[in-house]
């Protein structure tokens, strides 16, 4: 007969298998964690950016890769033991409340999936949960490239609630620098010179919604064009004065070249006559 090595262990599972399932027992997945309160769930983000690019001129549109966590606080789910906090499978999200948030300038964007969803999810006793994905987010960025290869770019995010007016539901950056890098993190093609952020409020007929935007600031690397665009045509340029300049002497040439074969002949002919 099997005996585990540890019987704590056992314990401990038939301890979170309970405490779940009590919590889950009368929960209701669609209603907002304060909703009959009087005022709106707050859902606090930050990205930690573990990529950026391509950026793409032609396609006004720019790539990365990163970690989005979104952490709010759920009183339904609070609970008391020994038990400090909840790290719980995935499927546990189907039978819980989550935050639609979805990027308003988002082109294509997906969770990673190899070997597993990359997905995280984390409840306190207070009930405050951390909900952490990886994603890779493509998004527009309108570009004005007048100064091209000298020109500064701002590439906006812009997230927040698809169905849920800011009565419901405000989402706030976690601190003054929610936005943050891998480091040794660089882009091929340009520097990155700040990424400020903001909170939006977005007045649409539903009602009015809580946003959120950062704005990554881009100054293109000018070497790389001099040497790869500007260099190389200069010279072609050059090359081509230098071709021209020959083509238009070489009659010149030519008739001085028959000027003197015309004056040995005549001296010949003078000599033999």
């Amino acid at each position: 007969m099997y005996q585990p090595s540890n019987p704590n262990v056992d314990v401990v599972s038939k301890n979170i298998t309970m405490v779940l399932e009590n919590l889950l027992k009368n929960y209701e997945s669609s209603q907002t964690p304060t909703h009959g309160k009087g005022e709106p769930t707050v859902i606090k983000t930050n990205i930690l950016i573990r990529s950026m690019g391509p950026v793409s001129e032609l396609d006004m549109d720019y790539s990365m890769d990163c970690y989005f966590r979104q952490y709010w606080r759920d009183a339904r789910l609070s609970f008391l033991g020994p038990i400090k906090s909840l790290s719980l499978s995935i499927k546990m999200l189907e039978r819980i409340w989550r935050p639609d948030t979805y990027f308003y300038n988002g082109k294509q964007s997906y969770v990673h999936t190899i070997t597993v969803p990359n997905k995280l999810l984390r409840i306190n006793q207070d009930g405050d949960i951390l909900y952490s994905m990886r994603l890779t987010i493509k998004a527009k960025c309108p570009m004005e490239l007048h100064n091209f290869p000298m020109d500064r770019q701002s590439c906006p995010l812009i997230l927040g609630s698809y169905a849920y007016p800011s009565r419901q539901l405000v989402y706030e950056w976690q601190s003054g620098k929610s936005v943050s890098f891998e480091t040794g993190m660089a882009l091929s093609q340009f520097d990155l010179m700040g990424s400020p952020q903001r909170n939006l409020t977005l007045k649409r007929r539903e009602g009015e919604f809580s946003l959120l935007q950062v704005n990554f600031n881009l100054r293109r690397h000018t070497g790389y064009f001099l040497i790869q665009v500007y260099v190389p045509c200069i010279l072609i340029v050059v090359l081509s004065w230098v071709l021209s300049g020959s083509i238009e002497n070489q009659p010149a040439i030519d008739g001085a070249m028959y000027h003197d074969g015309a004056d040995s002949l005549d001296d010949r002919s003078g000599h033999q006559n």
